[in-house]
């Protein structure tokens, strides 16, 4: 994504809002009422199913007999359940916006803005979700994961109440308590070479590269890519969703013929999932496909990395190292710059 994080941010959002169906603002009276109560309910769907993902992982933990990790677990579903109960039983008053007054065009345009920032709220908190599940999958501690998700209600929370404050009073609310309330987990939004394609230019570390093919794969509970920056010898760059995740140089390598495995290394797995994938090169995409994937890692030596594609039956893996992000750079080719 070549986009800067504020960016993406403010279109995702205006593109969230704009799918609530019949939302049309507040600029006229006598739909206020329900241009409010449309958005609560479709940010509380939007929680819902986060909750639902964050339940499920309390129940393999239950059948598994890992009890004394539930209680993380269960502190994330009850900040999710108190954030949807606050949402729906907002109360949306009989003064202030509602009201017979006039209200202030900055009122009414600062409340488009605090449903913007409502909507994209279930997307910040999503890969606090991811991290939780590929933690409890990998049997690794819940608390780090689990605490980052009841931060990100918490802030959400204040979102609502600085939104409730604009609707109670009808009255616009100090401009840096707003941008204060708006501003979003920008370290959420992905990597800019999650969206790097077919000539686009990489140097890391001083070394220049150009991608000339990219393998796609939008999974849970991961999503990632694979841009070939080399063809001979053959290497990849791994890049992930998340944007602390490390990437990863990788190279072509032998798997097993089943399993998590890849031949010749002590690699272990670390998590696991399922998705479509697609190899896109300058001819064009393979079509979509059903894919599933392992990463692998060595708990010896945290800068080996491993990745396993399984493409129902048609293995291939992946070797190499970690790379930090920061000593990654990106050049998008001059027709899609900007």
């Amino acid at each position: 994504m070549s986009e800067p994080p504020e960016e993406y941010w403010q279109r995702r959002a205006r593109e969230l809002l704009d799918q609530v169906p019949g939302y049309r603002g507040y600029r006229l009276k006598e739909e206020r009422r329900d241009a409010d109560r449309r958005v609560r309910e479709a940010v509380a769907s939007a929680y819902a199913a986060e909750l639902a993902r964050v339940e499920q992982i309390g129940r393999s933990l239950a059948n598994a007999r890992r009890l004394g990790e539930i209680g993380d677990v269960e502190r994330v579903s009850q900040a999710i359940r108190h954030y949807i109960d606050r949402v729906r039983t907002a109360s949306p008053g009989y003064g202030g916006l509602f009201g017979e007054r006039d209200v202030d065009g900055v009122a009414l345009d600062q409340l488009r803005l605090f449903d913007e920032g409502l909507m994209i709220g279930a997307d910040e908190l999503e890969p606090a979700i991811k991290r939780l599940e590929t933690a409890a999958a990998a049997g690794q501690s819940l608390r780090r994961p689990a605490g980052e998700a009841e931060s990100i209600i918490e802030s959400q929370l204040g979102r609502l109440s600085a939104r409730q404050e604009v609707i109670e009073t009808g009255h616009a609310s100090n401009r840096e308590s707003v941008l204060s309330a708006l501003k979003p987990a920008a370290a959420v939004a992905p990597p800019a070479l999650f969206a790097a394609g077919a000539g686009d230019a990489v140097t890391i570390l001083g070394d220049d590269f150009t991608i000339d093919a990219r393998i796609v794969v939008n999974g849970q509970p991961q999503s990632f890519r694979l841009v070939r920056i080399k063809r001979d010898p053959e290497e990849w760059l791994y890049v992930s969703q998340e944007p602390d995740e490390p990437m990863a140089r990788v190279s072509p390598a032998e798997p097993a013929e089943r399993g998590a495995e890849i031949l010749g290394t002590s690699l272990q797995p670390a998590s696991a999932g399922t998705g479509d994938g697609e190899l896109i090169g300058v001819g064009g995409s393979s079509g979509l496909r059903p894919v599933r994937y392992a990463l692998l890692s060595d708990p010896n030596q945290a800068e080996k990395f491993g990745l396993i594609l399984d493409w129902d039956g048609e293995r291939q893996a992946f070797v190499g190292q970690r790379v930090e992000p920061l000593d990654v750079e990106l050049f998008r080719r001059a027709e899609t710059a900007g």
